[in-house]
C-alpha cells in the first residue's frame, strides 16, 4: 500500500499483531515501517549492483517525515554514484570505535601509577580481598608505596625502579612481612592486573622472578627446659585474681598448636568438636581448614570461662560479643615479668621446630602448621638439624 507521507498521518497509524509497511506514493523506496510495539522506523529501499537493500533512516516522532525524506534523497544520490549507504554508515562507526580505541590507549599510556592504584583498588583489591588483606594492603599503599611510586608514569615503571624500591624499604628497615605484601602482596598482583586490563604491555610485570627477601631475622625457640617453665609459670600466673583467663589460654594454645594468633582469637564455641577432639578455622590465612587437638588443647578450651551472651571463645572483657583483637598487652607484662626476649609469632616457631625435631616428619608439621605449600615448613628444618649437629660434636668428642 502506498500513500504521501506526512506527519499526519503517520502520527494515526495503527500498531497492528505484525510489522507491516506504507511505501511514499511521491518518492520511490522511501517507506514507513510498524512494528507491533508502534515503534514507526522509516526505511529507504533501493538495488545496488543487482541486490536489493535496506537503509534505516530514523524513527518518527524523533525526526519528521519531510526530514525523512530529505534523508532518503541523500541516500539515493549514494546510490547513484555507486556507493552502498550501509556500508559506509559501518565503516564510520568503525573508525569511531578505534578512535576511541586510540584516545583510552593514549590515556592508559599516560596514566600515573597513583591514578591506577585508584582504578586497581576499586576494580580488584574491594572485590578479591578480605576485609583484612584490604586494611592492610590500603596501610602499605599509602603509608610505603604511593610517597615512592605515586606520580611515576605506570608505563615506565622498570625493574630498576622496583630493586631500588627494594633498596629503599632495607635502608628503613622495614621487617620481611612488610617487604613481602609491598613487593608480592601488592606491587605484583597490581602490574598483574595492569597488563590484563591493556595499561601496560604484555610480560612486562617489573615485579616477576625477583629474589625472594632474605631475612637477617633470627627466630628465637624455646628449649624443652624452657618450654617446661615458661607452661608452669603460666599455670601459677592463671590463679591471678586480675588476669583474664581466656588471654592467657590464647598464649597457652599458640604453644600448645602452633597457631596463628589472628586465626584463634575469632573462634567460636561451634567451631570446637569436643567428641572429634578438632578444631575448624573457616576463614584462616590458608582457607578453611580442621585441625587435631592434643588432650592438653582439649582441656585448655574446656578451662575458658564463657560469657553470656557472647559466642566466641576469647571473648573481649570490654566490648559485648566481640573477641579480643590482640593478647599483647599481656604478653608485654609475662615478658617484662619472666625477662623473655621472645615474640608471640616466636611461640608458633617453636611448636613447628619441636613437631619436627620429636617426628622428623616434614609432612605432618607442614600439616599441623597450616602451611599451604610445605616449602614454607623447609626453613625450620635447619632449626631441627641443629640437634643432629649436637649430636655429631659429642661422638666426635671420642677421639679427641
Amino acid at each position: 500500500m502506498s500513500f504521501t507521507i506526512t506527519d499526519a498521518r503517520v502520527e494515526k497509524l495503527p500498531s497492528k499483531e505484525k510489522d507491516y509497511v506504507l511505501t511514499d506514493a511521491n518518492l520511490s523506496g522511501f517507506a514507513i515501517k510498524i512494528t507491533p510495539a508502534n515503534k514507526k522506523v522509516f526505511i529507504y529501499k533501493q538495488r545496488l549492483n543487482g541486490k536489493n537493500i535496506k537503509i534505516t533512516l530514523d524513527t518518527f516522532p524523533k525526526i519528521s517525515c519531510s526530514q525523512a525524506r530529505e534523508l532518503a534523497k541523500i541516500n539515493a544520490g549514494k546510490i547513484a554514484q555507486g556507493i552502498n549507504p550501509n556500508e559506509e554508515k559501518k565503516q564510520k562507526i568503525e573508525q569511531a570505535k578505534l578512535e576511541t580505541q586510540k584516545k583510552e590507549e593514549s590515556k592508559k599510556k599516560s596514566i600515573t601509577f597513583r591514578e591506577f592504584w585508584a582504578i586497581y583498588d576499586e576494580k580488584y583489591a574491594q572485590i578479591t580481598h578480605k576485609a583484612k588483606t584490604k586494611k592492610e594492603n590500603a596501610q602499605l599503599a599509602h603509608k610505603r608505596i604511593l610517597p615512592y611510586f605515586g606520580d611515576m608514569p605506570l608505563e615506565d615503571i622498570s625493574r630498576e625502579d622496583i630493586l631500588a624500591f627494594e633498596r629503599h624499604l632495607t635502608s628503613l628497615n622495614v621487617g620481611k612481612s612488610i617487604f613481602s605484601f609491598c613487593i608480592k602482596g601488592v606491587l605484583r598482583v597490581m602490574f598483574t592486573q595492569a597488563e590484563l586490563w591493556g595499561y601496560r604491555a604484555e610480560n612486562t610485570n617489573p615485579c616477576r622472578k625477583l629474589s625472594k627477601y632474605q631475612s637477617t631475622k633470627q627466630y628465637k625457640i624455646l628449649s624443652e627446659d624452657g618450654i617446661r617453665d615458661f607452661i608452669q609459670y603460666l599455670e601459677e600466673r592463671k590463679i591471678s585474681a586480675n588476669t583474664h583467663i581466656p588471654s592467657l589460654a590464647a598464649i597457652r594454645l599458640y604453644l600448645h598448636g602452633g597457631y596463628r594468633h589472628s586465626e584463634l582469637l575469632q573462634l567460636r564455641w561451634q567451631d570446637i568438636d569436643f567428641k572429634n577432639a578438632s578444631v575448624h578455622f573457616k576463614d584462616s590465612k590458608t582457607g578453611q581448614k580442621v585441625l587435631p587437638l592434643s588432650k592438653k588443647a582439649i582441656e585448655i578450651f574446656q578451662n575458658i570461662p564463657r560469657k553470656k551472651g557472647c559466642d566466641y571463645i576469647f571473648w573481649s572483657p570490654k566490648k559485648a560479643n566481640k573477641p579480643l583483637s590482640s593478647v599483647d598487652r599481656i604478653w608485654k607484662t609475662i615478658k617484662k615479668e619472666r625477662g623473655l626476649d621472645v615474640t608471640l609469632h616466636d611461640l608458633r616457631h617453636t611448636f613447628i621446630t619441636h613437631v619436627l625435631r620429636k617426628t622428623n616428619n616434614l609432612a605432618l608439621a607442614s600439616k599441623l602448621a597450616g602451611h599451604s605449600n610445605i616449602q614454607t615448613t623447609m626453613r625450620y628444618t635447619h632449626l631441627a638439624t641443629q640437634d643432629l649437629k649436637v649430636g655429631l660434636e659429642k661422638f666426635g668428642e671420642i677421639f679427641d
